[in-house]
């Protein structure tokens, strides 16, 4: 449908300052309308303060409000659907982190008041919202870092003979296990809880070695790198899953790289050895099918994008712009299918959108690339 109103005039006539507009109205089929955009307010003047959760058709999110305190909430996109699923140890709340989908069930964080932080569930009932441990009651088990392997969650937990080490659960307390006991004397302090396929890679110090990288299947724990184990470790860091590969930045005597794990010690390679001592420092990993991409420095062209295939001579730069500036600088790396869109500076238009398919061809968005929903012409 198109609406347009004219002026007519001799092609000769000079512009004036009234010029009018065609208002161009485009299809919009598959395009979302903004008269769709609807908003719930919470009972009792509550807010949000945790990111959203969906599983099983339902919206979970922790909110705050001055009676009941932190709270777990549950919506089904309307007003008399949306809930607050708890309602324990008012006015402070049961303060619900790391809200976690695995399958239909949403795993968390929650302290009762009394038990201390624990591992808790809910199917998006109140009736099936429960405490799963009650592990050193008082204190508690300190759950944290949820996250989804293969329908299992994984967490760290700590206990006092054991320090910091993984767990995993199953949704019952006779379900649920410390998985590792490396350095227990001191806990191997795990972070960067990330999942491949069926197994959990992960960050963690033996007391040895550093830092390094760990893998387990639910049943103990292997340690894939070794480097700088007289110091702090490899210091892996950005793990980022791509099919059966697991890319991160480590730390060597050539500084922070790009490295590679199928899961083998003997499999978990550095990839590049550029801009020693520094290193090419990695960053924003984000996986395009089964392509990394991710920004980086060689210490000679600035920040650039840069893509791997998970070997050394696919390891490549794709971009070279504005190097007198010091690099394209991308950020905010995020994946749209099978494009990459993010920001970057030339050097001449200052920060703005940008996009690639893992080729060498990365276009700057420019409004003439784009088709808006109404656009206005002058005549």
């Amino acid at each position: 449908m198109r609406l347009s109103t004219r002026r007519h005039s001799s092609p000769s006539a000079a512009p004036r300052r009234n010029t009018r507009f065609r208002l161009e109205v485009e299809p919009l089929e598959g395009r979302a309308l903004l008269s769709t955009l609807s908003g719930i307010n919470l009972p009792a003047g509550a807010t949000i303060n945790t990111p959203i959760v969906a599983t099983n058709g339902k919206a979970f999110f922790g909110a705050h409000d001055a009676t009941h305190g932190y709270q777990l909430w549950v919506s089904n996109g309307t007003a008399s659907g949306t809930t607050m699923l708890t309602n324990v140890h008012a006015p402070f709340g049961i303060s619900p982190a790391y809200l976690t989908a695995v399958g239909n069930t949403l795993y968390f964080a929650a302290n009762n008041g009394t038990a201390g932080i624990q591992l808790w569930k809910s199917d998006g009932t109140a009736r099936g919202t429960s405490m799963v441990t009650d592990v050193n009651p008082g204190t508690g088990l300190y759950a944290s870092y949820l996250t989804n392997v293969n329908g299992t969650v994984y967490f760290v937990g700590w206990t006092r003979s054991a320090g910091r080490q993984i767990w995993k659960s199953n949704g019952t307390a006779s379900g649920t296990s410390m998985v590792t006991n490396i350095h227990p004397s001191g806990g191997c302090s795990p972070t960067n809880l990330t999942a491949m396929g069926s197994a959990l890679y992960f960050r963690a110090n033996d007391g040895t070695h550093g830092y390094q990288l760990w893998d387990t299947t639910g049943s103990g724990a292997t340690m894939l790198t070794s480097g700088r184990g007289t110091g702090s470790g490899t210091l892996p860091g950005n793990l980022t899953a791509v099919g059966s590969k697991l890319f991160f930045d480590g730390m060597d005597s050539t500084g922070y790289q790009l490295w590679v794990s199928n899961g083998t010690s003997s499999g978990t390679v550095k990839l590049t050895s550029l801009n020693s001592p520094t290193g090419l420092s990695p960053s924003s990993l984000t996986a395009i099918g089964s392509t990394l991409l991710f920004a980086a420095n060689d210490g000679t062209h600035g920040k650039q994008l840069w893509k791997s295939n998970g070997t050394s001579g696919g390891t490549t730069m794709l971009t070279n712009i504005n190097v007198a500036g010091g690099g394209l600088s991308p950020s905010s790396l995020t994946a749209v299918g099978s494009r990459l869109f993010f920001s970057g500076n030339d050097g001449s238009h200052g920060l703005q959108l940008w996009k690639s398919d893992g080729t060498s061809s990365v276009r700057r968005w420019s409004p003439t690339s784009t088709v808006p929903w109404a656009r206005f012409h002058r005549t």
